[in-house]
């Protein structure tokens, strides 16, 4: 008897609780903010053997280098292409904007985007010789070549 009133409790607890849990729990009607970044890709444009990009950065002054990458992938021939640029960024706490040409990267296929073409550009700062990525120092935006 003793047995079977505390199978009753505990099933009514966990249905109290399973019931509260569902109707206490407020909706959400707006999604959560995006993590802001410390790099915008603003533009990318057909020139020559490449594609011009255009990033604005920030970021603080550190003892390591730190370089800008910048990648474009299309689909070339059915498959997957990127090119790529490098420079050095200057970290000094203020915005900085550059242009770089994205061209071919060594042991990989040529690729040339066609003019309207919607690639995916990433930009990334990252420090030092390990390569290591920049706190909110990556982006990735999908934009038509111009």
């Amino acid at each position: 008897m003793l047995r079977r009133a505390g199978l009753v409790v505990s099933a009514t607890a966990l249905a109290t609780v399973a019931c509260a849990g569902a109707g206490g729990a407020e909706p959400t009607t707006t999604p959560p903010a995006a993590p802001t970044t410390k790099i915008d890709i603003t533009a990318a444009e057909l020139t020559g053997d490449g594609v011009t990009v255009s990033v604005t950065y920030v970021c603080e002054a550190t003892d390591k280098p730190v370089t800008l990458q910048v990648f474009v992938r299309g689909l070339a021939e059915g498959a997957q292409q990127t090119i790529g640029a490098t420079t050095k960024a200057t970290c000094n706490a203020e915005r900085q904007s550059v242009s770089v040409t994205a061209a071919k990267i060594p042991d990989a296929e040529p690729f040339t985007p066609a003019a309207g073409e919607t690639v995916r550009i990433f930009g990334t700062l990252v420090s030092g010789d390990n390569q290591k990525s920049l706190d909110h120092g990556t982006a990735v935006r999908r934009m038509a070549v111009a």
